[in-house]
């Protein structure tokens, strides 16, 4: 390619760039889903290898264990699967398994006060 292809590689770039910048005064529409989401940005629910569940940032170096009874699936021990998030940020939902003489599958809570450890909820 000779100088004169460069430039116009480079004209066409800039050409590309302007035309996908928004327009002036461009402004996303407000949402106020987002707004009630946006404030909880950070708090992860991670599904560890053992097992339990654990709350962490999104650096993942702070990390707090939410249950710590989860174990392979031999007699009396738990699984834990499908943790959701309430509306409120406060509050998760989420699937146990207890593997006993009549195996139960339920959905309990746990609400996450801030500092606090969780209280769970049956």
């Amino acid at each position: 390619m000779g100088r004169g292809g460069g430039r116009w590689l480079l004209a066409l770039w800039i050409s590309l760039l302007a035309a996908c910048a928004p327009p002036p005064g461009f402004q996303l529409p407000d949402d106020p889903l987002a707004r009630i989401l946006g404030r909880r940005v950070g708090r992860i629910i991670l599904l560890g290898t053992d097992g339990n569940l654990y709350l962490t940032d999104v650096s993942g170096i702070r990390r707090q264990a939410l249950t710590e009874n989860a174990g392979p699936m031999g007699q009396g021990h738990r699984r834990y699967w499908l943790p959701i998030w309430s509306p409120d940020g406060g509050h998760l939902a989420v699937f146990e398994q207890v593997n006993a003489e009549i195996p139960t599958t339920r959905v309990i809570a746990l609400a996450l006060p801030p500092g606090g450890p969780p209280v769970r909820w049956v």
